[in-house]
């Protein structure tokens, strides 16, 4: 049952990207926001906007006239039928990025993971990443000591031991919402018709597909402790949320190794 809801998540994250992949605000292109961030005279660093400042964007509070339909409150879900446990997790990752912006990643990351007896978790994490600025792409004369990374997301994972012994191995398949962000060496102005808008920092959204193997090399009941290797691809939107074309960050392979601490919470003993 559980492996039903991964194909849900992925439409999900697929229908969020392609919202976001044009505003109708765009500013230009990316490359010249950051060249002028690079600019030491503020008189240098002033853009001209070529967004329409007429959009309405009231369409996106109108009311849902079908909200008030109640559903069958006695319906079950197929899913309380199955037992489950849950676990906290705190992760430890390091990886390598086939962009040659950046020299790597590094950060943390913390799961809340629901398990069933047939052998299935499924994780739901939230990770922080800091990805240092290779000195020969020219991004550090823009950008202020690199950039960070944070992920969202949900990762099947499917066991071939038992729980309830000592060493255990699984694999697992993920995606999940990422949001790439960094601040501006020095503010760019954008000149609108009637002000001038101050910008200092930016971010653009995307998804990350990843699938891996993972290993306990210490399994109790309460405790899990072991590593997990995982590659993956980061697909970056065209449009950054403030409004500029995204023309420096393609899309990008990587490979990661966690270090992961599981313990119990609550549910059946495994």
């Amino acid at each position: 049952m559980v492996i039903r809801l991964f194909p849900i998540f992925l439409l999900l994250a697929a229908l969020f990207l392609v919202g976001c992949a044009s505003s109708g605000r765009t500013h230009g292109s990316l490359s010249e926001a950051m060249d002028r961030a690079s600019r030491e005279d503020p008189e240098d660093r002033h853009m001209e906007s070529e967004a329409d400042d007429g959009d309405d964007p009231s369409w996106f509070f109108e009311e849902d006239k079908d909200s008030d339909e109640k559903g069958d409150s006695d319906s079950v879900s197929p899913l309380d039928s199955i037992p489950t446990a849950s676990q906290f997790a705190i992760s430890i990752g390091n990886g390598a990025i086939t962009s040659e912006k950046f020299t790597g990643f590094r950060g943390v990351g913390i799961e809340y993971s629901l398990l069933t007896q047939e052998k299935f978790r499924i994780d739901f994490e939230f990770e922080i990443y800091q990805a240092p600025i290779q000195e020969t792409s020219g991004l550090n004369q823009s950008l202020k000591g690199g950039v960070f990374l944070f992920n969202f997301g949900v990762d099947l994972n499917f066991f071939t031991t038992p729980e309830h012994t000592f060493f255990g191995n699984y694999f697992f398949i993920g995606g999940g919402l990422s949001l790439l962000s960094w601040e501006y060496q020095h503010p760019i102005y954008l000149e609108h018709d009637y002000d001038t808008e101050r910008i200092t920092s930016d971010s653009v959204p995307g998804i990350d597909l990843h699938a891996g193997v993972g290993i306990n090399v210490m399994q109790t009941d309460f405790l899990r402790i072991g590593a997990e290797v995982m590659p993956g691809i980061l697909l970056w939107n065209p449009e950054t949320t403030e409004g500029f074309t995204n023309d420096v960050f393609k899309p990008f392979a990587y490979i990661k190794v966690n270090f992961v601490i599981r313990f119990q919470m609550t549910g059946f003993r495994v």
